[in-house]
């Protein structure tokens, strides 16, 4: 238990720097990042220990939704951007999600990242899916 909640009092502390929004969940911590997503909405992340030294760091299924109210066009679009992103470990696919695993010296690179990924993506759906309808 001890060391569950010291993993939660350093992801606390990572949500605190990357920003002040942020929410703590018995197995994670939710953080509202300062990166945009075209709609002016805040991309979220949800942090959590994972297995045995790694760290989960997802979109909170941001991205992947927003993308697919856009359509099917988008979404496909959106997942094209994602498996391009250049990022070691690449970014997994997963329902609504996307996400990482990282050892904990790795998270704030990936919770940027992440967060990154998601919104670019979501910009590049939005202009397929501009495409798309244009052309329609």
């Amino acid at each position: 238990m001890t060391d569950t909640r010291n993993l939660l009092e350093r992801a606390q502390a990572l949500a605190a720097r990357l920003c002040p929004v942020h929410q703590v969940k018995s197995d994670g911590v939710i953080v509202g990042t300062p990166v945009l997503y075209p709609d002016g909405g805040r991309v979220t992340l949800y942090l959590s220990p994972d297995r045995p030294g790694l760290w989960f760091v997802s979109d909170f299924e941001g991205g992947r939704r927003r993308a697919l109210m856009e359509g099917e066009e988008a979404l496909a679009a959106f997942d094209a951007f994602v498996r391009r992103w250049e990022m070691d470990p690449p970014p997994v696919i997963e329902g609504h999600s996307i996400y990482v695993r990282v050892p904990e010296n790795r998270l704030e690179e990936a919770a940027v990242q992440i967060a990154n990924l998601s919104a670019l993506a979501l910009r590049a759906a939005l202009k397929a899916g501009e495409t798309c309808n244009d052309q329609a």
